[in-house]
């Protein structure tokens, strides 16, 4: 089975989507990444509507959206990688947001439908999963975890040495 990742998976300079690339790969999933721009939404419906995967596995809310409108078409499982909330992020951590504005509710409302969207949704620990069911009332069997990691390319085992 093939697995098309689609949105912000530049493997070069983001870990995660690096991370999951490499798992996949390791575990001989042909994969193919596909980074749409602003100006590529087209190409990326395109991408979509070729068929030519069994899973899809999205980051980013306006590429979840637009898989899921596609959904009737392609007729493929959507897997967003939601890794964090956006809400939580902006209105309970940071503190940007006003937890009493309509911008807070908007960010609320698009965490909530978009893990509705999904057939499946990838969080980094049990932690969130619990959040996610618990904040926005959703299904813990609509979560499964992947852990954050590290590259073992970039940090390797080393060899303890003796201290004299």
């Amino acid at each position: 089975m093939k697995v098309l990742m689609l949105g912000n998976y530049n493997i070069n300079n983001y870990s995660r989507g690096r991370i999951i690339y490499e798992g996949l790969k390791e575990n001989h999933i042909p994969t193919k990444i596909y980074l749409p721009n602003k100006k590529r939404y087209f190409k990326l419906a395109k991408k979509i509507l070729r068929k030519d995967f069994g899973i899809l596995i999205v980051t980013g809310k306006f590429v979840l959206m637009l898989s899921w409108l596609l959904k009737p078409i392609h007729r493929k499982k959507i897997i967003f990688d939601v890794f964090i909330s956006d809400y939580e992020n902006l209105v309970i951590d940071r503190k940007i947001v006003n937890p009493r504005s309509v911008k807070a509710k908007i960010l609320y409302l698009g965490d909530k439908i978009a893990c509705k969207l999904a057939d499946h949704n990838i969080l980094d620990t049990k932690e969130h999963i619990e959040y996610f069911h618990k904040k926005f009332n959703l299904k813990k069997s609509k979560f499964s975890p992947i852990y954050v990691g590290s590259d073992s390319k970039v940090f390797k085992p080393q060899n303890k040495t003796s201290k004299n």
